[in-house]
């Protein structure tokens, strides 16, 4: 761990997206404008969904089986929602049969721009039961009441099959069914709806450690800042100088006196004043390299990553 920006690349690991994607469905609620380092996902090509974001508009991910599907071309749609599923609204019809109705309705999500091809009319046989389709007009379609398909459970209030991921995931289905379920008969949707969740930072449903911080930044590599500091010896001037994270309201336990021995080369430390946390110059830990200007450890996966590591050194 003698590194001055100590981000395994295996951070990476943490946005993966399987069929049924990262384990945490938490938004990130950050400030408009933002731009995530290193292996902390990245929003270019698109609309940074920190512009949702900064409406205190929390996101919710798609965590249901996939029908496979991910060909679509999202180039008219301004929002990628790969962190959250799927690309975009219309990769997320394809790959899951959830159209911009439902998802702009129940998760937040944003289709401007989209062709939304299941918002059309519906057409019976296609697979998807959509619009006034019903099992008794479209069995072909739809499932028989009380009946639902693999990942999906019946809603509390009514025949209504809601994603069996709901339960427990921070998002309130309760009685008001504000996102279109109701799962109180199930645990109160897993403590959801008895003010039981723990928070973490301002998005509901983190860890103890991240109680004070203001933003959530689980999609970006690490829950909060001061869980990125106890995962990747990362502090809280580094990740708001390098990664444009906020650390608002967080305790930044790195940030402090440098302690030599503690296994991080933070501060004033160096290899000549304590070679115990500093590597010697020209070496560098696993997965990183040395600077082209100095003797600075940088993480290997930045380069070519799309952000611009020049001679002005912006990060």
């Amino acid at each position: 761990m003698k590194s001055c920006k100590y981000l395994m690349g295996v951070v990476s690991a943490v946005l993966m997206l399987s069929s049924v994607f990262a384990s945490s469905t938490l938004s990130q609620d950050v400030q408009d404008g933002f731009n995530k380092k290193g292996q902390i996902s990245i929003f270019q090509d698109k609309l940074s969904l920190d512009v949702l974001n900064a409406k205190d508009i929390r996101i919710r991910t798609i965590r249901v089986p996939s029908n496979g599907d991910a060909n679509r071309d999202c180039t008219d749609c301004e929002f990628d929602f790969t962190n959250y599923g799927s690309e975009c609204c219309d990769s997320a019809w394809d790959e899951y049969g959830i159209n911009c109705a439902e998802l702009e309705a129940n998760y937040s999500w944003d289709c401007t721009g989209c062709s939304c091809p299941g918002d059309g009319e519906a057409v019976c046989g296609d697979g998807y039961c959509t619009g006034d389709e019903t099992y008794e007009n479209c069995p072909e379609d739809c499932n028989a009441p009380g009946e639902c398909d693999a990942g999906y459970i019946i809603d509390c209030a009514d025949d209504d099959c809601c994603p069996e991921s709901w339960i427990g995931d921070g998002f309130e289905d309760c009685e008001d069914q504000a996102y279109g379920c109701d799962l109180t008969c199930y645990d109160n949707d897993g403590g959801d709806c008895d003010g039981s969740t723990t928070t973490g930072g301002t998005t509901g449903g983190g860890s103890e450690t991240c109680n004070d911080c203001e933003f959530d930044f689980t999609n970006y590599g690490s829950e909060c800042c001061d869980t990125a500091w106890d995962e990747y010896g990362i502090n809280c001037a580094e990740l708001e100088a390098n990664y444009s994270w906020d650390c608002s309201g967080c305790n930044c336990p790195g940030d402090g006196e440098a302690v030599c021995g503690d296994g991080y080369c933070t501060g004033d430390e160096t290899y000549e004043n304590c070679p115990e946390d500093c590597n010697a110059p020209g070496e560098c830990d696993a997965g990183y390299i040395i600077d082209c200007a100095d003797d600075d450890c940088c993480p290997e996966s930045w380069i070519g990553d799309g952000f611009e590591d020049c001679e002005d050194q912006a990060y």
